[in-house]
């Protein structure tokens, strides 16, 4: 932590309306003071228009060397991302995606592999006859390319934990396209 004392980051936050993103908020603040890091705090008040302004205020300011990007409206993500690398500013996307930035945040796919395995595995003890249909969902929060999209072993319906590739034991599958 001491190649960061000294130094700015901005930390866009989602809203701080909202209990959870007021927790998160919370602990960057706790953790920039334990880095001795100057943490320049703008809420982004769950705006697309207040997302870009405040990307575009950080990015003019000259000082700041890190951003923390919090933004709920992938859409303008993208605009962001040119803005801060334009302004040579890297970028650390919080929980959704900043094109070209450092992610941090779940791994819905794994998490929902996670979940569909063992629902796959309660449906194949409980039901007596194979489910007829499959249903396969995905976030609008994440950008197209982003979301996971079914290989051949989810158009059967009666899918099994041996049917699902797997590249790594203990690693999260990533499916590349």
């Amino acid at each position: 932590m001491e190649a960061c004392a000294g130094k700015t980051m901005a930390y866009l936050g989602f809203g701080s309306q909202f209990a959870f993103i007021a927790i998160v908020d919370e602990s960057m603040q706790r953790a920039a003071d334990e880095a001795g890091v100057n943490l320049v705090f703008i809420d982004n008040e769950f705006s697309p228009e207040k997302a870009l302004e405040n990307a575009e205020l950080v990015a003019s300011r000259g000082d700041v060397d890190l951003v923390y990007e919090f933004n709920y409206y992938q859409q303008q993500n993208y605009t962001i991302a040119d803005i801060f690398k334009e302004a040579g500013i890297p970028v650390i996307a919080i929980d959704i995606p900043v094109p070209g930035a450092t992610y941090y945040g779940g791994d819905n796919y794994a998490a929902g592999k996670i979940a569909g395995l063992a629902l796959a595995d309660w449906a194949k003890a409980k039901w007596v006859t194979s489910p007829s249909t499959w249903r396969w969902w995905s976030s609008r929060a994440w950008p197209a390319s982003r979301r996971w999209k079914p290989g051949p072993w989810a158009l059967s319906p009666v899918s099994t934990r041996a049917a699902v590739p797997d590249r790594g034991a203990g690693r999260p599958v990533r499916r590349r396209e």
